[in-house]
């Protein structure tokens, strides 16, 4: 379950960034001004991410459009990104530093797939958010995922900018899901994270900026 959630950390948050020279080509760095589909979030406050048989935690802080990603653990590791900005900015909370990383549009480098959405058209509510089942065929593999429009939050544009022509971003515009499942291989589906708690608060623009006591890494 650890390796489940880092590895989503590390997928929504830095899966696009290379902190190699090559990075810095044009060619290879998110243009901020194709993102015209971003825009603030309506939401502003902290949800809450992981498995509800797990142990590990990962809490989004949001406000606007600036995330901060948290995950704990004796290494904790700490994100920030404006999603209109091409980078992201990393903190090493035990060594009081941080890096910046550039944001890769990685539209060009994603695999063809044969996959498909289909809306069921069944609902529940989670946490108070009405929120509708639909199962993504791709390839030989099968997803199921409660979303919703009730929460104000765009999760394509908010964790997936860098995949600009995905079919993926395209289905999620406007939506976030609540809950994701994954075929375990024997016919069951098992959970792979899930929204655990959402709390709309105020959040105060410091959570978002780096401590003036770190020094920048190169």
């Amino acid at each position: 379950m650890k390796t489940i959630l880092l590895s989503l950390f590390l997928l929504v948050f830095c899966a696009s960034c290379d902190a190699s020279t090559q990075a810095d080509a044009p060619s290879q760095t998110a243009d901020v001004s194709t993102r015209t589909r971003l825009s603030a979030q309506a939401f502003e406050g902290r949800l809450v991410i992981g498995s509800s048989m797990g142990e590990e935690r990962i809490t989004y802080s949001i406000k606007g459009d600036n995330v901060r990603m948290e995950a704990g653990g004796e290494e904790p590791m700490i994100a920030l990104r404006n999603i209109r900005q091409p980078t992201v900015r990393m903190l090493m909370p035990q060594e009081k530093a941080w890096v910046e990383m550039p944001v890769r549009d990685m539209s060009p480098y994603a695999e063809e797939s044969d996959d498909k959405v289909t809306r069921t058209g069944e609902t529940r509510t989670i946490h108070g958010y009405e929120c509708e089942k639909w199962i993504v065929s791709v390839n030989d593999g099968r997803t199921e995922m409660w979303v919703t429009k009730q929460l104000g939050l765009d999760f394509a544009a908010l964790f997936m900018p860098m995949m600009q022509s995905s079919s993926w971003r395209t289905g999620l515009d406007g939506h976030f899901p609540m809950k994701v499942s994954g075929d375990s291989g024997d016919g069951r589906m098992e959970t792979v994270w899930e929204v655990l708690s959402v709390e709309k608060q105020r959040i105060d623009d410091a959570v978002f900026a780096i401590p003036p006591d770190y020094r920048k890494m190169m």
